[in-house]
């Protein structure tokens, strides 16, 4: 599936855009501020339904549209999405989609901001939402089983807050989470494991012989297990007013050569194994799905390594991917590769 006319009114600072793309690679450049990164963000609301970051209407407007259509197995597909008020309308093909969640995973997307480039270095956070992005994309169980964690979360953590020791409601709220976080730690078990020797397969294609791995140490795996350690957090989390265990705040660990990369790989290193994620993202994507997720690359500058971008992008161009780029200017190794620019002004 590709993307192939993408049309914004009022998304972010895009008053009216209308573009065409070419199915494999394509270039966005402009200079800073005239939109490059909204118009990927636009992408990434189309193919998850939520925005990557708010606010996504353009100041002083009171709504956005977006007109895409995408190409698969030579059919045109339209998707329309009309957001007013904080009320969000998906039509494919005409035909609204409700639930919203049935759409995560239509359009594959892999992306590569500039942000990621502290996946290895930064919070938690950002390692978990990245597990939750690929999941989401393949597995509507998981999709199912975050949202109601989530939510039993959010009920337990007022509990927490309001200092209300209710067993009964404790309970019950634990109970939900324990069999939710089971679900949820599997999944994530279960990718993590697939995931790596594709991952080391990639770290070796951009020149490094060292090992790298991730690692996944689930906070429980029996339910009775969860729900001790649950009721046994209770002291604790009404000292915070937050529940301080789960899935919610479990971390995956980057390993290079054995230790931990945020404290032993350089940035050069660092990226080099970005790279290899993001390849190692879009195989595992592509064999979850069956078709070749969309890869969006910001400020492709800063966030490629120099020395080793060529043969990232050797790689990356033996997949049948729709790749965007964004940046100031053509890098120069890319002059030959690109099949299609777009200029912002």
């Amino acid at each position: 599936m590709y993307l192939q006319t993408l049309q914004l009114q009022h998304f972010k600072n895009h008053t009216n855009l209308s573009i065409s793309f070419h199915p494999h690679w394509n270039f966005i450049l402009g200079p800073n501020g005239s939109g490059k990164t909204n118009l990927l963000e636009s992408i990434y609301f189309l193919a998850l339904t939520k925005p990557r970051r708010e606010p996504i209407v353009q100041f002083e407007k009171d709504y956005l549209a977006i007109q895409a259509t995408f190409v698969a197995n030579e059919q045109v597909n339209t998707l329309e999405v009309f957001y007013e008020k904080g009320k969000k309308r998906f039509l494919w093909n005409k035909v609204p989609i409700q639930p919203l969640r049935e759409h995560i995973g239509r359009i594959p997307i892999v992306t590569l901001f500039t942000e990621d480039l502290q996946w290895i270095w930064g919070s938690a956070q950002l390692r978990r939402q990245w597990l939750n992005r690929l999941l989401v994309q393949s597995d509507g169980a998981y999709l199912t089983a975050l949202r109601n964690y989530h939510r039993a979360l959010k009920q337990r953590n007022a509990l927490l807050k309001l200092q209300r020791d209710d067993e009964a409601l404790f309970s019950l709220y634990e109970e939900q989470m324990a069999k939710q976080a089971l679900i949820i730690e599997k999944a994530r078990m279960q990718l993590i494991h697939h995931l790596n020797p594709i991952l080391q397969h990639y770290f070796e294609a951009l020149g490094w012989d060292e090992r790298l791995q991730l690692r996944y140490d689930p906070v429980f795996t029996l339910l009775d297990e969860a729900l001790k350690a649950y009721k046994q957090e209770r002291k604790k989390g009404f000292q915070y007013g937050y529940t301080t265990l789960g899935p919610h705040r479990n971390d995956v660990l980057v390993l290079f050569k054995g230790q931990l990369a945020k404290l032993h790989a350089s940035q050069g290193q660092g990226k080099s194994i970005l790279l290899a994620l993001k390849m190692a993202e879009l195989q595992w994507l592509k064999q979850q799905k069956g078709i070749y997720p969309m890869f969006l690359v910001d400020d492709c500058s800063a966030t490629l390594d120099h020395k080793r971008v060529e043969g990232f992008l050797n790689q990356l161009y033996l997949w049948q991917s729709q790749v965007f780029f964004t940046d100031v200017a053509l890098p120069m190794i890319l002059e030959t590769r690109v099949y299609n620019c777009v200029r912002l002004e």
